[in-house]
C-alpha cells in the first residue's frame, strides 16, 4: 500500500498570508487616518477649564466643557498647572479668584436664572415647584421672577434650611407628577430624603456632590455656547 502524504501547508499558510496582505493594504489608510486625527486634535484651539482643588472625584462628576469638539479642545487644570501649557487660547475661570494669564479669560459668575432656565423650560410650569431660601436675595428674586413669568409654577420657601417640622406640611402639597427645582441641595437634602424618590432638578455644582439622591435633570451652563462666543469675539466677554 502506497502511503500518500497530504500537504497541509496551504491550509495553514494561506490564511496567514491573507491576513498579512489585508494588513498591508489597510496600514496606509490607518496611518493616514491616524495622522489626520492627530492634525485635527492638535490644531484645535486649547481651552483651559480651571477649577479649584475640590478633589478628583468631584471634578470627575462635574459637568464640564467637552474634551474635544469640532471647534476646540479642553484641558482640565488647576491654576498652578497653567504654566505647563503655552498654547491656551481661552481660560474658563471657575475658581472665583482672579487669574492673570496672557490669553482671554472668561470668569464664571453664577447666575441662577441662566443656569436653570433651559432645563426648566422642558417642563410644564404647573409641574414645577421651586424650593428657595427666603433669606437669600438671589433665590427669592429668582422664585418671584419664575412665578410671574411662568404662571402655574409654585414655590416653597424656607429660612436658611428646611426644618423637619415642615416636612409633612410641605410634602403634602407635592404631587407625583411634580418636579422640584432645588436651588440648594444641602439646605433641602433632608426633605428630599423624606419624600423618598422625588423628581427634582439641581444645578451641576450640587449634582457632582450627590451620592445617594439622583436628580431627574441637571441644570448646566451652556459651555459650548460660552466658549464659541468667546473664541469668535477674540475676547472673554461675559
Amino acid at each position: 500500500m502506497v502511503n500518500k502524504l497530504v500537504d497541509f501547508s496551504l491550509a495553514v499558510v494561506h490564511p496567514f498570508c491573507m491576513r498579512k496582505k489585508l494588513f498591508a493594504a489597510l496600514f496606509p489608510a490607518l496611518a493616514v487616518l491616524a495622522a489626520a486625527s492627530g492634525v485635527f486634535y492638535f490644531t484645535r484651539p486649547v481651552v483651559a477649564f480651571v477649577f479649584p482643588d475640590v478633589g478628583k472625584q468631584y471634578l470627575k462628576q462635574l459637568d464640564k466643557p467637552k474634551a474635544l469638539t469640532m471647534h476646540y479642545r479642553t484641558v482640565y487644570v488647576g491654576v498652578d498647572d497653567l504654566d505647563n501649557y503655552d498654547n491656551i487660547k481661552l481660560i474658563i475661570n471657575h475658581t472665583g479668584l482672579g487669574i492673570e494669564y496672557p490669553c482671554d479669560i472668561y470668569d464664571v459668575r453664577y447666575d441662577t436664572e441662566t443656569v436653570f432656565r433651559d432645563t426648566m423650560s422642558a417642563y410644564d410650569p404647573e409641574d414645577l415647584v421651586i424650593l428657595y431660601d427666603r433669606r437669600d436675595e438671589a433665590e427669592t428674586g429668582f422664585a418671584a421672577q419664575m412665578s410671574a413669568g411662568h404662571p402655574g409654577t409654585r414655590t416653597i420657601a424656607y429660612d436658611g434650611s428646611m426644618q423637619k417640622v415642615d416636612y409633612a406640611v410641605n410634602g403634602a402639597t407635592i404631587g407625583e407628577d411634580d418636579v422640584l427645582v432645588v436651588l440648594d441641595a444641602e439646605a433641602t437634602a433632608g426633605f428630599l430624603r423624606y419624600l423618598g424618590k422625588p423628581r427634582f432638578i439641581v444645578d451641576y455644582l450640587d449634582a457632582a456632590a450627590m451620592t445617594v439622591l439622583e436628580p431627574e435633570a441637571v441644570a448646566v451652563p451652556d459651555w459650548d455656547g460660552i466658549i464659541l462666543s468667546c473664541l469668535r469675539k477674540g475676547k472673554a466677554a461675559d
